[in-house]
């Protein structure tokens, strides 16, 4: 599944603005990886045609392609990873620049959304209203991002340098920051 984020801007080559987008993705990234959610890669570019516009991609992995898919349990875990992470992009920007506009965030509310109407949101076999679901999955991720800072503006550095990580790279820096070096890397 890939999530595409778009901000226009003045001037895409400053850094702040390539410093939003970076910790974005990041944030989409740690939290899927401390959910135990495989990250395929992360990338952020100036959009080639629109030289007013700073592209950020993170792509996972359909859950149905993800091993314990069959378990109901599983399945809920793995909903719930993929929400949480959808928000945890948006945190993340909020957390660095409190003041900028909130340009990138509306695809992460979709595709929140979309990840409940494609696979239900069930819990211990029964079904939560999706509104009281998504407001508890987005205080989670905020939570996820505050807690998981520092291997959030880790990747985010990284990305800037690069422009493009893959998912076995973003496990290398995150999982020695998480707590007792006992990380989630990216399926392994």
């Amino acid at each position: 599944m890939i999530i595409m984020s778009k901000a226009e801007i003045s001037d895409p080559r400053s850094l702040g603005e390539r410093a939003g987008s970076a910790h974005h993705e990041a944030g989409h990234a740690v939290a899927h990886l401390v959910r135990k959610y495989p990250v395929l890669w992360i990338h952020i570019r100036v959009h080639d045609t629109y030289d007013t516009e700073v592209w950020g991609e993170s792509a996972t992995p359909p859950p149905i392609l993800v091993k314990g898919f069959a378990d109901s349990q599983r399945r809920h875990e793995m909903l719930q990873a993929l929400v949480i992470g959808a928000y945890a992009g948006f945190e993340a920007e909020r957390i660095l620049d409190p003041s900028a506009p909130k340009i990138r965030g509306y695809h992460d509310f979709e595709a929140a959304q979309n990840y409940l109407d494609k696979y239900g949101h069930f819990h211990r076999g029964r079904m939560r209203p999706p509104k009281i679901y998504l407001r508890r999955c987005r205080a989670e991720a905020r939570e996820l991002v505050r807690r998981h800072w520092g291997a959030i503006q880790a990747v985010a550095k990284v990305l800037l340098e690069k422009g493009r990580l893959t998912g076995e790279e973003v496990g290398m820096i995150v999982n020695p920051l998480l707590r007792g070096g006992q990380g989630y890397a990216n399926g392994r």
